[in-house]
């Protein structure tokens, strides 16, 4: 595991956060537009926003799956976790 790991620089450590940061905002990001153009199709309120998770979800499940074919790069569940994390959390912050 990544914190069990003492012999990590801290440079490891600061990209490791910066990277998954980035993974909440950039998918964040896009189920807030998701869920803004829904709302454009006459979806209404909180099927808007299940249906955009769920875009969401599939989008980041089909990223993890394309990088199992690429040398060097694992997909895993749990990045997964990460991006649908960033649409709930943006997506309540949102109101």
């Amino acid at each position: 595991m990544f914190f069990q790991d003492n012999r990590r620089a801290p440079a490891d450590f600061i990209q490791f956060w910066l990277r998954k940061g980035a993974h909440v905002i950039i998918y964040g990001a896009l189920g807030l537009s998701l869920a803004a153009a829904l709302g454009g199709t006459g979806s209404g309120g909180r099927r808007r926003w299940m249906l955009a998770g769920v875009i969401v979800a599939l989008v980041a499940a089909l990223d993890e799956w394309h990088q199992t074919f690429v040398p060097g790069r694992t997909g895993r569940a749990v990045d997964v976790l990460v991006d649908l994390a960033g649409f709930v959390v943006l997506a309540f912050l949102s109101g």
